[in-house]
């Protein structure tokens, strides 16, 4: 073991992993409860709240612009907040605004209600997704952090799986009030007594040195001090420099390009409206649109895992495998929807979404370094992907139906993957261009 006085004279040491995994448990909690209760389950309450609300469902649906818009303006914040002050404090209070969110749709009397819901959602969301779950495992790992972080956020996929049949039987049998009501009952108290009792702010509090201090720091050639509090640039030099703007911009088009998956059960309709007919039968599609989405979730959740192990390896490799999954998914589904490329097609485009959620932080992890500023300065980059998933749910409706269909969708989207691997590469080019220090909360 590593030992190293605290300044209260107290010993920290490196234990096995077995010591650190209740911090790998919140990560999995907050992704596998209220962060796929509220983005994997949202679409099958969204046609019977329609119907008992008599409107629209794009009425309905308008609270996830809300909390898209939220959370794009809070995701700097989320950073900053999480960087000065006691994260475990932080992510309880998301957890149950989130879950209570739930329980007010439950209760909504009015459309507008949601809308209010849909707003503090995006608020708690980004706070938790988006921005604690890769802060508090880059806190308390020094090693392995891509992988974690993977293991971490698949279970957004895993916990869509669990709950979308568990909330849509709810719904066949009592309604979908009470459908909600108690999945934010269940989310409240799983996420309640989860984080009081396993999470700690850092590893210190708990006596712990970070997982991995040694290898780290044997891998480095640096000394255990030297892991232990890690290099890192200043928020106010990265705000400046022309580093934080291509990472920016990259995240921006990532994101946008993984919310076409959205639209794929569309692309398989238009493309069966206008499927050739040979000897009397219609070749259509080889799979239908449910199929392909519930394959491009499978590429998701295990590009996650694949991707996070990679990029703890070398991240400008895992960066060129990303874009060489999302480009050859997209190509088999485009010029292949016939055959079986189109399902393995969706796979592949799956691996290519983990993009957002693991893959760049470990690029801002290797630019910005992972010491104290990092919650910072990833808080700049979530409100990127923010906006750029905003902007993709719009802007692949809008070519697909003004620019001849799908073909236009997709080579556009195969461009902007072509940005993404250009400006991914870029920044890593650049990793080493602004002056680190080593920084606590303190100096932020």
């Amino acid at each position: 073991m590593l030992a190293k006085k605290s300044q209260s004279g107290g010993e920290l040491v490196e234990k096995s992993f077995i010591h650190y995994l209740p911090v790998v448990i919140v990560g999995i909690l907050i992704c596998g409860v209220p962060s796929a209760i509220l983005n994997s389950c949202a679409g099958i309450y969204y046609p019977v709240m329609a119907d008992d609300f008599g409107v629209p469902t794009s009425q309905i649906s308008m609270w996830r612009t809300l909390d898209y818009i939220t959370g794009v303006i809070a995701a700097p914040f989320a950073g900053i907040w999480l960087a000065k002050y006691n994260s475990k404090y932080i992510i309880l209070a998301a957890a149950v605004i989130e879950s209570l969110v739930f329980i007010l749709f439950g209760l909504s009397p009015e459309v507008w209600v949601l809308w209010i819901g849909g707003a503090i959602a995006g608020v708690t969301n980004v706070v938790m997704l988006a921005v604690a779950v890769s802060s508090i495992i880059n806190r308390w790992f020094r090693v392995n952090v891509g992988l974690v972080i993977g293991i971490c956020t698949a279970f957004t996929g895993f916990g869509g799986m669990l709950f979308t049949p568990i909330g849509q039987y709810l719904i066949d049998t009592a309604g979908w009030r009470t459908s909600y009501i108690t999945l934010g009952v269940l989310s409240l108290v799983v996420m309640t007594l989860g984080i009081v009792f396993l999470l700690s702010n850092r590893p210190e509090d708990r006596g712990l040195l970070p997982y991995g201090t040694k290898k780290a720091s044997e891998k480095e050639q640096e000394s255990q001090e030297d892991v232990i509090v890690p290099l890192c640039v200043r928020p106010s030099v990265a705000r400046k420099s022309f580093l934080l703007v291509v990472i920016v911009v990259f995240g921006v088009c990532i994101n946008a390009v993984c919310n076409i998956n959205a639209f794929f059960a569309s692309y398989v309709n238009w493309y069966n409206s206008q499927a050739d007919v040979v000897s009397g039968i219609m070749i259509g599609a080889f799979v239908t649109g449910a199929e392909l989405t519930a394959m491009n979730s499978a590429g998701n959740a295990v590009g996650k895992l694949g991707l996070g192990f990679f990029s703890d390896l070398n991240v400008r490799n895992t960066l060129i495998v990303l874009v060489a999954c999302g480009i050859v998914g997209l190509l088999f589904m485009w010029l292949s929807p016939t055959t079986i490329l189109l399902p393995i097609g969706s796979f592949l485009f799956g691996c290519f979404i983990p993009g957002t959620l693991v893959v760049a932080p470990m690029v801002v992890r290797s630019c910005f370094g992972n010491g104290a500023s990092y919650p910072i300065i990833w808080g700049y980059v979530s409100m990127a992907l923010g906006f750029g998933g905003a902007v993709g749910s719009y802007f692949w409706a809008a070519i697909s139906e003004n620019f001849g269909g799908y073909d236009a969708v997709f080579i556009s989207a195969v461009v902007c993957m072509c940005i993404v691997l250009v400006l991914g590469l870029i920044a890593y080019g650049m990793r080493n261009k602004l002056p680190r220090e080593r920084l606590t909360e303190d100096d932020l």
